[in-house]
């Protein structure tokens, strides 16, 4: 690459001390390294924010303390306002990149004039154990098939800003398939895929990713108030919900 564009990451974290210099290392450490990283302290009451200081030194690393815990959206959102890159990125504060994440990512939507790519990714537990790895993602997605399943995770995705330009998360469940949704359909864009294993997703006890009813239904109230999709439309969708939450998950590395 000629000239390395700028990629900006999101990282909201909301009492995450145990986890945070993880994920801000994995950004640090990346083989790419024209980027900024925007972490998004949303009202932590544990020490998250003495943790993240200790990146500091680091003149790439932003960071925005909001007082009072106002969601991921919102702490998102907030990234958002401030970044100046060609790119975006997200990463949650319990998660990892792979040193070579952004590279492979970045080299890749250069090199095919791409507005969203998105790629595998492994499961772990708390202790950091990896559980399975998630390589059931289609090699292109549209609008059509995004109703059918959330094949982006948020963990892997990077987009041009300019795609991203006058949107936001919204105050919803399932907060990052609202907004590919809404990108896919109102910029008729496709997302497409890096078949490389590129991040680590953290499971927790608690993690609202782990409840599958709830998923479910707040994936129809999604589908049916967002989209406005018929009830019919949204059966539809669902039967394929469920046959693609089993095919997402059918590798074990």
């Amino acid at each position: 690459m000629m000239t390395e564009p700028l990629v900006s990451v999101i990282m909201p974290t909301f009492n995450d001390s145990r986890f945070v210099a993880s994920a801000i290392a994995s950004v640090l450490q990346q083989t790419y390294q024209h980027w900024e990283l925007v972490v998004v302290n949303d009202g932590s009451t544990d020490d998250s924010l003495q943790v993240i200081e200790k990146f500091r030194h680091d003149r790439r690393l932003k960071v925005i303390n909001q007082r009072t815990n106002l969601g991921v959206s919102a702490a998102r959102n907030a990234g958002l306002k401030v970044v100046q890159g060609k790119y975006i990125a997200f990463i949650d504060a319990d998660d990892i990149w792979y040193r070579d994440k952004l590279e492979r990512e970045v080299t890749l939507m250069e090199r095919e004039h791409l507005p969203l790519v998105y790629s595998y990714y492994r499961i772990a537990n708390e202790e950091g154990d990896v559980l399975r790895a998630i390589t059931g993602l289609p090699s292109r997605v549209g609008y059509s098939d995004l109703l059918r399943s959330n094949s982006i995770p948020m963990l892997t995705s990077i987009v041009k800003t300019e795609v991203l330009r006058g949107r936001q998360f919204k105050q919803v469940h399932h907060e990052d398939y609202a907004l590919w949704l809404d990108l896919l359909r109102s910029r008729k864009i496709m997302a497409t895929l890096l078949p490389e294993v590129t991040a680590v997703y953290r499971v927790h006890k608690h993690s609202i990713s782990g409840n599958k009813v709830k998923s479910a239904m707040w994936t129809w109230q999604l589908l049916r108030r967002q989209e406005k999709l018929t009830i019919m439309q949204t059966c539809k969708n669902m039967v394929y919900y469920a046959i693609s939450g089993l095919a997402k998950h059918q590798n074990v590395v």
